[in-house]
């Protein structure tokens, strides 16, 4: 009895912590992909205005929600769509003017914008097109929003997006961690995000509020930069609604159409007849061949105005290369340093073998065998796998957006994206034979449904389902083995971890549910997320040979002074 009475009070005790967190006048952050809007309206002498109207349309699709100020005169407007808004507040009594206000709204954002209204019987308009940044008083987590214009205007390599995130406080680059002639860490790579240290397994990238993690803690490849819109970069005190997360959040939404049509493409073309040759490009052959194209663009466009829009991106990358490899060192071909102490060690002795041959003469007879050409495989297995061989990359990414406005409280849009990826050549290079290297061949698709629904003022559901896809095969150079590691001198043959292949099916629901009551705010919901993958190795099939540093003997008889 007296353990059920516990029980009962720890309960309790913890749905009375439950209120008191979600009542306190402090805001979680706003849906993965949206952002809310708050203020109080007030008159010239500092007097809450209640019952104003309030209209909030969008600039670019002409949707409009509408709200009224309660009895403190704050207003509030839940999961908004990142975008460009004019805020119209208009009351009665006291003759007041309306007053218009242009605000844009970044994701993730908790935007608090206070109203002024006077009294003159004139409509003000106040456009802030470009104004202060708005200040998030309520929320303790530190984030940083990367823009279109930053997306657009910053360099990346390859166009990943995701490298942006590095120019955030405290993120860094987490695939240097990683040994890159591994072909585990290749198949199960990370985010390439390392928060405050952490080794880049234990993030969560979202796209659009729905999850694009593998099992390992990798990114899918789902949309291209060209379809992103913004994205934010959470590096602590994130709310609970995100799932787990060891590390940092990249919070990103997609780009949609508007009642304008408009687009954008871009195109990047180098070839390396027009390239001076690079100083640190060890090629004796001459210059090593790079050629690379990157090209894409996007459109979106209305389908019925105010209503339906659609948006639709494309991108292409090619990349020709060579990778050197130098096996073919003549100083490979020398007695080694252990021979040689042997060598002299057994030239030392002034013994004799039982069947009168002197040990010292022996020991001559060895050193002259060993020479390249009596061991014409191996000289021919280093000269073979030396010299400038072929490293292509292609990859191409598609998406489309499509969404409706079916009334100011009940919205939904569904994207689509498929892509797919070829390298060839993997992990090859310097001392790693072509025999070696590997074939990378993925391919990645799914679509997300998402609907916004508003019941009366201040209550917000919002509703998803996320489906992803992703096939990856590796397939080695050498299908047969083994591999053979010889320290200091050359890897050859089939990776021991390899053929692989992991198929992955990633099935997400969310459901969240946002009150807002003047100062104060609730926000819960459910998330099941189900992961299927399935993985075929074939590990050590080929077996392996490792050759381990030069030790000369010398040092291990000054260790074992008992051998003879």
């Amino acid at each position: 009895m007296k353990n059920t009475a516990k029980k009962l009070l720890n309960v309790c005790g913890l749905l009375l912590c439950m209120f008191v967190i979600c009542i306190v006048p402090v805001r979680p952050q706003s849906s993965s992909s949206t952002a809310d809007l708050s203020g109080q309206v007030t008159d010239s002498n500092g007097a809450v205005i209640p019952n104003a109207s309030v209209t909030l349309t969008d600039t670019e699709r002409g949707t409009v929600r509408n709200a009224t100020t309660d009895d403190g005169g704050t207003y509030n407007f839940i999961a908004i769509p990142p975008s460009t808004y004019d805020l119209k507040i208009e009351a009665t009594g006291a003759n007041f003017a309306a007053v218009t206000q242009r605000v844009t709204l970044t994701i993730g954002q908790q935007a608090n914008i206070p109203i002024q209204l006077t009294a003159g019987g004139v409509q003000a308009d106040v456009n802030v097109v470009s104004g202060a940044e708005v200040v998030e008083t309520e929320r303790t987590q530190q984030s940083t929003v990367i823009n279109a214009r930053e997306i657009v205007d910053l360099p990346v390599s390859r166009r990943n997006f995701l490298d942006l995130a590095l120019l955030t406080p405290g993120v860094n680059d987490s695939d240097n961690i990683a040994d890159a002639s591994d072909a585990r860490v290749a198949q199960g790579r990370a985010s390439g995000l390392s928060f405050g240290g952490s080794n880049g397994r234990g993030n969560l990238v979202t796209v659009d509020g729905g999850p694009v993690i593998t099992t390992t803690g990798g990114v899918f490849d789902t949309v291209s930069q060209e379809a992103i819109q913004e994205f934010q970069v959470l590096r602590n005190s994130y709310s609970a609604e995100f799932g787990p997360s060891s590390g940092g959040i990249v919070n990103t939404v997609t780009k949609s159409g508007s009642n304008r049509i408009s687009g954008s493409a871009f195109g990047l073309f180098r070839f390396d007849g027009l390239d001076s040759r690079n100083p640190f490009d060890f090629n004796p052959e001459g210059q090593s061949p790079f050629n690379r194209q990157q090209f894409g663009g996007g459109i979106g466009a209305p389908i019925v105005k105010d209503k339906t829009f659609f948006f639709t991106a494309y991108e292409r990358f090619n990349q020709k290369q060579s990778t050197f490899v130098n096996l073919n060192n003549p100083a490979n071909y020398q007695v080694t340093n252990s021979q040689n102490s042997l060598f002299n060690f057994l030239q030392g002795r002034t013994d004799v073998l039982p069947n009168g041959v002197p040990v010292a003469a022996i020991a001559a007879g060895l050193r002259t065998n060993l020479t390249t050409t009596n061991f014409a495989r191996t000289l021919n297995l280093f000269q073979s796998a030396s010299g400038s061989f072929p490293f292509d990359a292609n990859q191409s990414y598609f998406s489309a957006r499509v969404d409706q406005n079916f009334n100011s409280k009940s919205s939904a849009f569904i994207r689509f994206h498929a892509n797919d990826l070829l390298e060839e050549n993997q992990a090859a290079g310097a001392l790693t034979a072509v025999s070696r290297g590997r074939t990378l061949n993925q391919f990645s698709s799914g679509f997300l449904i998402s609907q916004t629904q508003q019941f009366g003022s201040n209550v917000v559901n919002e509703a998803k389902f996320d489906f992803i896809y992703l096939k990856s095969r590796l397939t080695p150079n050498d299908p047969n083995g083994p591999e053979l590691n010889i320290d200091g001198f050359g890897n050859f043959g089939r990776d021991i971890f390899l053929p692989s292949l992991t198929i992955q099916r990633n099935f997400d629901f969310i459901d969240n549910v946002s009150v807002v009551a003047g100062n104060h705010s609730l926000k819960f919901g459910a998330n099941a997320f189900i992961a299927k993958q399935t993985d075929v190795n074939q590990t050590f099939f080929g077996g392996r040979f490792n050759f381990g540093p030069n030790i000369p003997l010398a040092n291990i008889i000054a260790l074992n002074p008992g051998l003879p």
